[in-house]
C-alpha cells in the first residue's frame, strides 16, 4: 500500500503477537492470539486485519 511501516513481532510458547504502525496514515494494527498451527494462518489473519484497516476487500477463505 506504499505506507511506511514500523512493526514488532513477539511471542511466548503458545502465543503470537504483532504490532504495526503505518506512519503516513497513523493506523495501528495489533494482533494478540494463541499460537496458530502454522505461519500461514498468522499471515492470513494479519492480511485480513490490514485489509480491514485500509478498507480493502479480501477474498473469502477457509478461515473467513
Amino acid at each position: 500500500n506504499g505506507e511506511k511501516q514500523v512493526y514488532h513481532t513477539g511471542g511466548w510458547p503458545g502465543y503470537f503477537t504483532y504490532n504495526s504502525l503505518y506512519l503516513n496514515s497513523g493506523i495501528s494494527v495489533i494482533l494478540l492470539c494463541n499460537k496458530p498451527d502454522s505461519e500461514d494462518v498468522e499471515n492470513e489473519m494479519l492480511q485480513k486485519l490490514e485489509d480491514a484497516a485500509f478498507g480493502k476487500k479480501s477474498p473469502r477463505t477457509l478461515y473467513s
